[in-house]
């Protein structure tokens, strides 16, 4: 088997880690709430409302208004696009969700019913619509079509894929 890589614990005082100085800088698309690149995974149980918190932070991020009272960071040539990829959600629920919430239908395309068997299909609409932000829903759901357990190094290696697809395609 693949022997993973451990890095060794190390503690700092809170006042040390402040103080520190560090390498890099994140950027944000809401500062604190979401990197402006990377994966973000929002968690919590069936029926908890993480379809319904995703929804609303991609609408903000569509129409420039504040997610959780940060406002997003606008950069030039920001399109506001967003990607749904809903592999659990009933397109119906989505819809009436797009609807209440007022999604602008020209910011926003679907993919229904992606797994990890379709990253043509992926990269393609990536290409074609260069949406900012991608919403998954769910990481189980875009691996059910597959004998893959979700807690597997090889739903690992799908996550690693997803990253640097995205990556790959800003």
């Amino acid at each position: 088997g693949q022997k993973l890589s451990v890095n060794p614990i190390s503690r700092m005082s809170g006042h040390d880690l402040l103080f520190s100085e560090t390498v890099g800088t994140v950027e944000w698309k809401f500062p604190g709430v979401l990197p402006d690149r990377g994966l973000t995974v929002i968690g919590g149980c069936a029926g908890s409302g993480k379809t319904s918190i995703a929804i609303d932070m991609a609408s903000c991020w569509m129409d420039g208004e504040s997610f959780m009272g940060e406002a997003p960071v606008i950069r030039p040539g920001r399109t506001g696009k967003v990607l749904f990829i809903l592999s659990d959600e009933l397109p119906c629920f989505f819809k009436e969700k797009a609807i209440t919430r007022g999604l602008d239908s020209d910011k926003f395309d679907v993919l229904i019913d992606w797994n990890v068997n379709h990253w043509d299909v992926l990269e393609a609409t990536l290409n074609d619509f260069k949406p900012e932000l991608v919403v998954f829903d769910s990481y189980r759901g875009i691996l059910q079509n597959t004998s893959i357990d979700e807690n597997s190094p090889e739903a690992v290696n799908h996550i690693r894929k997803l990253e640097r697809t995205l990556e790959q395609y800003n």
